[in-house]
């Protein structure tokens, strides 16, 4: 994966089931996920973090009007649009706040903690290895 400040490689460490439950308590401020989509032309979204898990005290719409209610785990932040000239290119969304259900998460790109990512680049075995964590 390449970020604004260069090259990153995106990695996941969590290879087993039971590790995957676990990846939502993994995602810390900054930190650049993939999250499992209802969406039938895209299967995930890449998002980046804002902060940690939370459970909400109150029912919550987000700036794409997805409700979510009071007791739900979820996580705060920014999707990432693909650029139209390469569906491997992206740049975050930055005046929409989202929040996702924090089971959605999928993959960790784990090497871009900190990292300022307004755009990224994944390439195809990054890819492959999102869709096949879609199955758990």
């Amino acid at each position: 994966m390449e970020s604004d400040d260069g090259s990153v490689d995106g990695t996941n460490e969590i290879d087993d089931m039971e590790a995957t439950t676990a990846l939502k308590d993994q995602v810390t401020e900054d930190t650049v996920v993939a999250v499992l989509a209802d969406d039938d032309e895209r299967p995930y979204y890449l998002f980046k973090s804002s902060g940690p898990l939370e459970i909400l005290e109150e029912d919550e719409t987000d700036d794409f009007g997805a409700l979510f209610y009071s007791g739900s785990e979820i996580i705060r932040g920014h999707y990432f649009d693909y650029m139209k000239t390469n569906s491997f290119k992206y740049r975050i969304i930055p005046n929409k706040l989202a929040l996702v259900p924090a089971v959605s998460v999928r993959y960790i790109f784990s090497d871009t903690n900190g990292v300022s990512c307004r755009r990224l680049t994944i390439d195809e075995p990054t890819h492959s290895c999102i869709l096949g964590r879609l199955m758990i």
